[in-house]
Formats: C-alpha cells, sequence, structure tokens
C-alpha cells in the first residue's frame, strides 16, 4: 500500500521577506545628527522645525574628491538664519562636516573635506556690487557664482579680477576621471563641465600622439 504522504503534494510555503529598508539620504542624515546636538539656545535662532529643515535641504551632490558640489538653490528658505553672518561659526562647521561625514561613508572615496554649492556661470564679468551683469563678458568662464561652504578653495579675488600664478599655487584642486580621461581644476577659478566626453577624449589622443612623435625625435637626438 503506498505511502499516502508520498502521492500527496504539502502546499508550498514560500518564505515572506520584509520590504529593504529605504536608504537613508546622506545629506538629510547629516542634518539630523548636527540638529540633535544643537543646545537650546542656538535651535531658538534657527525659527524652523528639523522636518521644515529637512524638506528644503538639497537632496542631490557630486563628488569630485574631495570637494562635494550641492546643486544651485541649496539650504534656501528656512536655512537663512544658519547660513547668516550672525550664526555662530562653529555650529556652521558642525552643519557642514557632519554632511561631509555623512556623504564619505555613502561614497566609499576616501574622507571629503569640501563642500560648495555649485552655480551657474555668469556672461558678464561680475561688477563692483558683485551682480554680474558688467559690461565685459565673462570669456574666461570664471565660476564666480561658486559658493563655498567648508574648506579652503584658495584666495578669494576681487570681482573681474584674474587669477595669477601665486593664486593658483594656493587653489585647492579637485579631480575626476572619465572614460579614461582624469581632468584636473580649481573649483574657485576654473569652469569644470562634465559633458563634452568625445570631444575631450578626441582632444587627448590627439595630443598623446604628438607627445610620442616628439619622444621619438628626442630619443633619435639622444
Amino acid at each position: 500500500m503506498a505511502d499516502p504522504l508520498s502521492t500527496h503534494k504539502l502546499p508550498s510555503q514560500k518564505a515572506t521577506r520584509s520590504p529593504k529598508p529605504k536608504p537613508v539620504n546622506p545629506i538629510l542624515e547629516g542634518i539630523a545628527a548636527w540638529h540633535s546636538k544643537l543646545p537650546s539656545e542656538i535651535l531658538d535662532t534657527i525659527e524652523a522645525t528639523l522636518e521644515e529643515l529637512l524638506s528644503s535641504a538639497p537632496k542631490r551632490w557630486v563628488v569630485y574628491p574631495p570637494m562635494v558640489l550641492l546643486p544651485s538653490g541649496g539650504f534656501s528658505g528656512n536655512w537663512s538664519p544658519i547660513l547668516s553672518a550672525s550664526f555662530p561659526t562653529t555650529h556652521q562647521n558642525a552643519l557642514w562636516t557632519s554632511i561631509l561625514s555623512s556623504i564619505s561613508k555613502k561614497e566609499g572615496k576616501g574622507t571629503l573635506t569640501h563642500l560648495a554649492i555649485n552655480s551657474g556661470i555668469p556672461l558678464h564679468k561680475e561688477d563692483e556690487g558683485g551682480s554680474g551683469s558688467g559690461a565685459d563678458q565673462n570669456i574666461l568662464r570664471t565660476p564666480s557664482g561658486l559658493i563655498t561652504l567648508y574648506g579652503d578653495f584658495g584666495p578669494s579675488l576681487d570681482p573681474g579680477q584674474v587669477p595669477c600664478e601665486m593664486d593658483f599655487e594656493r587653489a585647492f584642486w579637485v579631480s575626476t576621471k572619465q572614460n579614461g580621461i582624469v581632468q584636473v581644476w580649481a573649483p574657485r577659478y576654473t569652469m569644470f563641465s562634465r559633458g563634452n566626453v568625445k570631444e575631450k577624449a578626441r582632444l587627448l589622443g590627439f595630443h598623446a600622439g604628438r607627445g610620442e612623435e616628439v619622444m621619438e625625435e628626442t630619443g633619435a637626438v639622444d
């Protein structure tokens, strides 16, 4: 007689998996950690709740080691009291370092040390009022609208002033790699665009070829 258990199929029991928790945004995580350590007298000057600050904070970022670049318009509205000159510098710096530390853990690209807010490149050089509506065109595409939040980016120049060799020697430099092309620039003085990768590769190949010819000619002379 056949065993009834051998002919009866038990209903399959699929293990129920709980949904994966949504990743925490490192910027918001850094802000929350900073906010939790603020003394009551500082919290009273902010005039906004943590939820209001988080809702108006930037959610995206780009890393150009060791710098974090935030999108244009970041930290506006409810953040005005915190970004004002009257807000204690120690607490401002604590905010920026908390955000940098959180993004550093998320990215895994080493310690990130500088923080800035991106801005559009003005078509004209800035006038004395810093409006960017001067008569002269911004031929060098100087990123004068960059807002530096934390870290030494190099000497701050007057509107329209062209950086000299000494300024570049004292400048802060970052780098990135696109399609095998390593690009290095000083964010305070130099414009950078992630576009035109094919054109950059074409120019690199062109100059690399010339460099090989020069090396061959030099070797022949030697």
